[in-house]
């Protein structure tokens, strides 16, 4: 579900009323100097335009491309340098630059530059694909850092930095996808036409052999299709053995896979594009892990031995290359193995299992160490925590504090024997770095409590590019050594046009303590908290999401929201996360249902203010949220005059397998929760007004949602407003539909609620 699994969201740190009101004041007025000091001029309007025009109000971080990895290089005998490369414009051309991180000089390769030249002048350029949810690589590195892959106009063109020569790999006439260079730097694998595929050197001649056949639009080798990238966040169906020799790669048969027909109404006599997608309850692709050698040959299939329907979120190599770690997870997400299996013999063992009643949350792949121990991320006690699996074949041991959410696992430095992790704090409600010892001993934060944070780190483990902020302070970039002190500053994200705009920051309540429920209020410039204002909550929700934290989020829609006259409103109840398996596995069978109520309850809560209107309460949200602002009407159309829901899934039946049978089991072992989470279910006591959008080919939540919600709206004889966007997909993409989306969700807020205090 949209913005998909992610890794776990920064938190927001409670607060007190009065912070609220002295936030709502704070810039508003600057200090006078004296009786003759001039006022200061009034800050400037926010109209939703403002939000799509140059210069943007705020500014990204350093434009890094990807760090380089630190393998030897021709100057063997100098120290080796953390560095990142850039794309940028020299002469007009497109081309990389190195930076050395720690003084920021930049030094260009003109060996980058022009690869197309390499093509033939009347040879047709075929576009390059994206797998998954990612776009076409643009550049991919070998392990020494010496050898860079690049796409020229469809093809591959490898470059050799150490002697500053260029090499075409391949000479295709379809597009080629997911291009993975092998760890020696003498070979790139990549999928065309549904099958594998090696461009090698052999010698000074370059051989390209198909490693798989029969490869079709249902039949995919090393390809992915729509929901494992989707839902299992892969993002890659190839893996090259450390000696590179060898290959694995992700076989997915979708041929019982049921098909959805997508509209087109805009050509002449319509399209339609036929998508496989399997709702909850329906067949699913079929995953298997082959293994070939790259000089060819029939590949070898691995069976992991796990009975039953399953799904493989990811598999990976051991060092030594003699085994692939397959992870398995039942369909009913109950159980996960990973299973080590030996391409050669068939010989397989179980390399690490959990359970887990209500569902189990999938760890990503291990990170190796060079001893042959593996460092995972798991939730098997409750609480994401980094688990220590030893080489020997030991009981795996926790290595971050317990009863804290540990995020990504950012980076190993295995000579100062230290992981470094990203931690959420549940005192101070931000996101922190984490060094946590490799053989046991306390973990230590090496980032600034006072600000929330995300960190880069490059590959040495021994430099981060630090993003840190708070939802009153812009973000800032600084390089910074492992042990946190600062080496340089990098960029702010704040640029004279927001300040000149002086927003009030918003503010974090904590609104009950068990369990807890946390608020974050954004509030006009003109907020006056003795008059009576609209409010709109803007909702997510989804289990394992966040949207209350305490970092900055720039300036958006509910920035517009609020200079329009309306407080905005967010908050995070049961089954988001940040507090644990057991806070999150509330929804568990009844999506829709806790989130809802704790949504009420916070309006109840806040609606004590003597700024709080009660007669005036909506909202809006995308994707989950819309699905929750439609039930919200629905299921609560006392508390919410208006409400907005764009994209939602209004029956969970009509979402995909994945996703609804995590948290909800198939539909036939949980018909009442299915019943209970449908909007549709309620469509007849919706009294509000209720604006509903979609993208026409929108191929994740189907616009079948809306119309079946509109179905039964007519048939209960609900009004309601609806905005169809053809040629759109679930993001409603492109600067003219969004500007029209907000334009008319805030056009609907202003019409039924009424903008600005009374």
């Amino acid at each position: 579900m949209p913005p998909g699994n992610p890794v776990l969201d920064r938190l927001r740190r409670a607060c007190v009323r009065a912070a609220l009101v002295g936030a709502c004041v704070a810039g508003i007025a600057a200090p006078v100097a004296g009786e003759d000091a001039a006022a200061p001029a009034a800050p400037p309007p926010l109209p939703l335009e403002r939000l799509y025009e140059d210069p943007p109000l705020v500014t990204g971080g350093p434009a890094i491309a990807s760090w380089r990895p630190p393998g030897p290089r021709p100057d063997a005998g100098a120290p080796a340098r953390d560095t990142w490369v850039e794309w940028r414009t020299i002469e007009g051309r497109r081309t990389l630059v190195e930076v050395d991180a720690e003084k920021g000089t930049a030094t260009p390769w003109p060996a980058t530059a022009g690869v197309e030249a390499l093509r033939e002048r009347d040879e047709r350029a075929v576009p390059m694909r994206g797998i998954g949810r990612a776009g076409p690589v643009d550049h991919a590195w070998a392990d020494d850092g010496n050898v860079l892959f690049l796409p020229a106009d469809g093809d591959v063109v490898r470059v050799d930095l150490a002697h500053g020569t260029r090499q075409r790999m391949t000479r295709t006439a379809s597009p080629i996808a997911d291009v993975r260079p092998s760890p020696d730097g003498t070979a790139v694998a990549f999928s065309r036409d549904a099958d594998l595929h090696v461009a090698r050197l052999e010698g000074d001649v370059v051989v390209e052999r198909a490693l798989t056949r029969g490869g079709s639009a249902d039949r995919l080798h090393a390809t992915l299709d729509w929901v494992y990238p989707e839902e299992f966040d892969v993002t890659t169906a190839i893996q090259w053995s450390p000696d590179s020799r060898r290959l694995a790669f992700l076989r997915l048969d979708e041929t019982g896979v049921p098909r959805v027909e997508i509209g087109d109404p805009i050509p002449l006599h319509g399209a339609v594009v036929a998508q496989r997608y399997p709702k909850a309850g329906d067949r699913n692709p079929v995953a298997t892990v082959g293994v070939a050698a790259v000089e060819g040959g029939e590949p070898t299939w691995l069976d992991p031995g796990v009975p039953g329907e399953t799904y493989v979120p990811w598999f990976a190599w051991t060092p030594d290359a003699c085994r692939v770690l397959v992870a398995v997870l039942t369909r009913d997400q109950t159980r996960f193995d990973v299973v080590a299996c030996d391409p050669g013999t068939g010989a397989r063992s179980t390399w690490w299992s959990e359970t887990e009643p209500r569902w189990v949350d999938a760890p990503a792949p291990p990170r190796f160490l060079r001893d042959g121990a593996a460092l995972l991320r798991s939730r098997r006690d409750g609480w994401w925590r980094l688990y220590l699996v030893p080489a020997d074949g030991s009981a795996p041991r926790p290595l971050s504090p317990p009863r804290r959410e540990v995020g990504a696992l950012l980076a190993v430095d295995e000579e100062a024997r230290a992981a470094f992790v990203e931690v959420e704090d549940l005192a101070t409600l931000r996101t922190q770095v984490l060094r946590v010892p490799l053989d046991g001993g306390d973990a230590t934060t090496v980032t600034d409590p006072a600000t929330s944070h995300g960190a880069r780190f490059s590959p040495s483990g021994r430099l981060f590019v630090d993003a840190a902020s708070r939802l009153d302070l812009p973000t800032r970039h600084a390089l910074r050594r492992a042990d946190g002190t600062e080496v340089r500053p990098l960029a702010t994200s704040e640029t004279a046009a927001m300040r000149a705009l002086a927003l009030p920051a918003p503010t974090l309540r904590t609104l009950r303590a068990d369990p807890a429920l946390v608020a974050c209020v954004r509030v006009p410039r003109a907020f006056d908290p003795a008059r009576r204002w609209p409010v709109v909550a803007h909702v997510y929700g989804g289990p394992g999401s966040r949207t209350v934290r305490d970092v900055h989020g720039g300036v958006g829609f509910d920035a517009v929201l609020a200079e329009a006259g309306f407080v905005v409103l967010a908050v995070d109840g049961r089954g988001t996360a940040g507090r644990g398996k057991d806070h999150e596995a509330t929804v568990h069978r009844r999506l829709g249902t806790c989130e809802l109520e704790d949504l009420v309850t916070a309006v109840e809560l806040l609606a004590r203010e003597p700024w709080f209107d009660r007669e005036r309460v909506g909202v809006w949200g995308w994707s989950y949220g819309g699905t929750f602002a439609a039930l919200a009407a629905a299921r609560a159309p006392t508390t919410f005059r208006a409400a907005a829901a764009v994209a939602p899934v209004t029956d969970w039946a009509l979402y995909d397998t994945i996703y609804t049978e995590r948290y909800m089991d198939l539909p036939a072992e949980n018909a009442a929760g299915y019943r209970d989470a449908s909007v549709t279910t309620f469509a007849k006591d919706v009294s509000g007004a209720l604006l509903l959008a979609h993208g026409l080919a929108d191929d994740n939540v189907h616009a079948q949602n809306t119309w079946r919600l509109v179905d039964a709206l007519v048939a209960a004889g609900r009004p309601f407003d609806l905005q169809a966007y053809p040629q759109r997909g679930h993001g409603i993409e492109g600067t003219a539909s969004r500007l029209h989306l907000h334009r008319r969700i805030l056009e609907h807020f202003r019409r039924h609620l009424g903008a600005g205090p009374r």
